[in-house]
């Protein structure tokens, strides 16, 4: 197909700089770079906003995921952190899931049992019309008292 449109490009900054946000045909654009195969840029079909994206499949599903601002970072550092998210990618690591439980053994490596306790009777009095009544919250309050006090059994 000799008119069909083009899927990868060069990129360069002043070809970056040049892309129109929003795209003129108000759809959302991923342009894909020739050099770093799953490196792209995202145009924004509504707003101005352009972004740097890393995309490829992990366990057969696709997963995009963003590395920064257009506006924010320059290519060859986006190139830098796109080329470590791809290369984490490969492994079977998603970045995304990666921060998050990260962010979430840092909150654990701090937690006490009694505050790991604390939250959880917060979850089960917080659910409307759940399986968690009143007397199962006073009685998980009970056993938690008495495990700390050492009368558990």
């Amino acid at each position: 197909m000799p008119n069909a449109p083009r899927s990868r490009y060069r990129f360069n900054q002043k070809w970056i700089d040049a892309l129109k946000a929003p795209d003129p045909d108000g759809k959302q654009k991923v342009y894909f770079d020739d050099t770093d195969r799953g490196f792209g840029v995202q145009v924004s079909g509504t707003s101005r906003s352009k972004v740097y994206i890393v995309q490829r499949d992990i366990c057969g599903k696709t997963h995009r995921r963003t590395v920064g601002s257009c506006e924010e970072l320059q290519l060859a550092r986006a190139r830098e952190i796109a080329r470590d998210m791809i290369a984490a990618m490969r492994s079977g690591a998603d970045p995304k899931k990666r921060k998050i439980t990260d962010e979430i053994a840092e909150k654990i490596e701090e937690m006490t049992l009694d505050q790991a306790f604390r939250d959880y009777i917060k979850l089960k009095e917080a659910r409307k019309g759940g399986l968690c009544g009143p007397d199962e919250v006073r009685r998980s309050r009970r056993q938690h008292s008495q495990s700390l006090a050492g009368d558990f059994v």
